[in-house]
């Protein structure tokens, strides 16, 4: 059956750890003899033993379930179980070890799985950590050990210390393991960015007249600072303020982005469509926030990744570059409705700039300390303590930073 479907020799030959001898050998045995080939199979791939809670199992002593039963039954564990914890628990042992299948193991790699899938979601860049891949992959190359290779991504996930390119790294890894992960940080604000461009652009005309009035009402009764209409103009006006400064920083460009047709222009066309302003005004201070969870680095990675490689191979334009034309399009709403005339309102500027200064980007806790420790060694070096001064070189170099130093002053990049 092996030569007449795979030929004389091939790659790859599995079976049970108990198939070993005297199966396999006869196999080997039989095949070298007849086609008189010095291998039968390049490689011998021999899986351990599956045990369920503790016990071999066996369909014969009625110790036995099936993938099936697992995916769609609550036969084991009391509850069904998605296919992608089956395979991570799977993964977790070596396959040439026996897996206790238990419920407790089936709820150690969930746990494991959401861990490593939430520390990808928040990725924001596309770059690689090379060193991490390579670790991951030589793991794999030695006999699939896929034991020590999710040992090295365990080591990686620390949201304190996890760079970046961490994020991104243990994205692919789980792309590679044929995991479905979650969406970005960056694509769940733009779809949330769009939905609200969506509800804008379906407010008709009387409720933006109301919207734009709320200033004015809130001088002769200041307790209508807690209406939804001021709230939502107080939010967009936050918004537009924030695309300013943003825009101001980087220097934006986005004249050859394509922007989606519902608020091309940033000016509603709806006449009788009307929408729920409490409900609007509550999802600006939600994007507000969202956006207030990118700091200063990572919009810098944004921003290069909209103006220098905005659109995939594929044509489709990138997250990162909706997330910059969806802001700037609802700024864009807000000043063709309001165009500059609600500076004059000082109650309403006091709740624009606080939304602003909550929302503003800062730097990271990890980007924080690289900067503090490169400033502390070049203390070090004008004092002459070169001791200490290459105490703190290791020091970063642990956290994957590369220190360049020049006339100029000292740069430092992620390794």
């Amino acid at each position: 059956m092996a030569w007449r479907h795979l030929g004389e020799m091939f790659d790859i030959h599995g079976g049970g750890i108990d198939l070993e001898f005297p199966h396999h050998e006869n196999e080997i045995a039989q095949s070298r003899s007849a086609f008189h080939t010095p291998l039968m199979a390049r490689f011998w791939v021999h899986n351990g033993f599956l045990q369920l809670e503790g016990e071999k199992m066996a369909k014969s002593v009625g110790n036995f379930i099936t993938i099936r039963e697992l995916l769609k039954t609550t036969k084991f564990g009391g509850r069904k179980w998605p296919g992608k914890v089956l395979r991570f628990a799977m993964l977790q042992t070596h396959y040439r070890q026996p897996i206790d299948w238990s419920v407790r193991l089936l709820e150690q790699a969930e746990s494991r799985l959401e861990r490593w899938l939430n520390f990808a979601a928040e990725r924001t860049v596309r770059r690689t950590n090379k060193a991490l891949m390579n670790a991951f992959l030589e793991a794999l190359a030695n006999d699939l050990n896929t034991p020590a290779a999710f040992s090295i991504v365990d080591q990686a996930i620390d949201e304190e210390t996890g760079s970046d390119e961490d994020r991104y790294t243990v994205y692919k890894i789980m792309r590679l393991l044929g995991v479905r992960t979650k969406k970005s940080r960056v694509t769940r604000t733009a779809e949330h960015l769009e939905a609200l461009l969506v509800k804008l652009g379906n407010t008709s005309e009387t409720q933006w007249r109301r919207i734009i009035s709320a200033p004015k009402q809130v001088i002769k009764d200041p307790r209508k600072t807690s209406t939804p209409a001021f709230r939502l103009a107080a939010g967009l006006g936050a918004i537009a303020r924030y695309w300013s400064e943003l825009n101001s920083q980087h220097a934006l460009d986005l004249s050859k982005v394509e922007v989606p047709n519902f608020a091309s222009e940033g000016r509603s066309n709806a006449k009788n469509i009307t929408i729920n302003v409490k409900d609007a005004a509550t999802e600006v201070k939600a994007t507000l926030r969202k956006l207030g969870l990118f700091h200063v680095n990572e919009w810098s990675n944004l921003v290069n990744t909209a103006t220098k490689s905005p659109l995939f191979k594929s044509g489709k334009t990138k997250p990162e570059t909706k997330l910059l034309t969806y802001i700037h399009m609802i700024a864009n709403t807000w000043r063709v409705h309001a165009p500059g005339s609600l500076d004059r309102f000082p109650v309403l500027m006091k709740h624009v700039e606080k939304w602003v200064s909550e929302a503003r980007p800062r730097e990271n806790v990890r980007e924080a300390r690289v900067r503090r420790l490169v400033s502390d060694r070049d203390e070090a070096r004008k004092q002459g303590k070169f001791g200490e001064a290459d105490r703190i070189r290791n020091r970063l170099a642990a956290m994957g930073i590369v220190l360049k130093d020049s006339k100029e002053g000292t740069t430092w990049v992620k390794r």
